[in-house]
């Protein structure tokens, strides 16, 4: 049987969800730290918002890291600890403040980025004077240029939706504005 309402009492109830529908603070907290869980975990997964393993390192690439690790964007751990989420009543993101991290983000052909150039000195090589102290005898600037990147580079995607997420937020958007809390 249909629950009878007056118009002052369906009014209330429209204002009420209105009033949560213009702040969503709440709800917007509760996705962004959920956003934030979830890129954590494709770190650790080594996966995209779309479920699919990222490539895997070349041997060169292995071969440079610091501590030779073999995960995907770990290496140094910064991009990780650089993920930050921001909400208000409006909206809620999870994003990075690092400079390479659309570098990482998305796909690049060889060359792509154009040529970058790295000046470096060289030593040839030290003597020791008289008093023990270590000169350099000889030294030089080289510089080199290669392409950037210096291989195709595939995306490892760590931002973004999964279609479970979209899903789960617009419940969660919806919840919030029928029911509050």
């Amino acid at each position: 049987m249909a629950k009878k309402v007056t118009f002052e009492q369906f009014k209330a109830i429209l204002d009420e969800k209105t009033a949560r529908a213009k702040d969503l603070k709440p709800v917007m907290k509760k996705i962004s730290g959920d956003m934030q869980t979830k890129v954590d975990m494709r770190f650790r997964n080594t996966v995209g918002p779309d479920g699919n393993k990222w490539e895997p390192l070349s041997e060169a690439t292995i071969s440079r890291r610091k501590g030779r690790s073999s995960k995907p964007l770990n290496d140094s751990g910064d991009l990780k600890q650089s993920i930050h989420g921001k909400y208000d009543s409006t909206y809620a993101v999870v994003g990075t403040n690092t400079p390479y991290a659309a570098f990482q983000q998305f796909p690049a052909a060889k060359g792509e980025n154009g040529k970058e150039t790295v000046t470096e000195t060289v030593k040839k090589h030290s003597r020791r004077t008289r008093s023990g102290k270590k000169t350099i005898v000889k030294s030089h600037k080289r510089t080199r240029s290669f392409d950037n990147p210096w291989g195709d580079k595939p995306g490892r995607p760590f931002l973004g939706f999964s279609e479970n997420q979209k899903t789960k937020y617009k419940k969660w958007i919806s919840n919030y504005i029928q029911k509050g809390g």
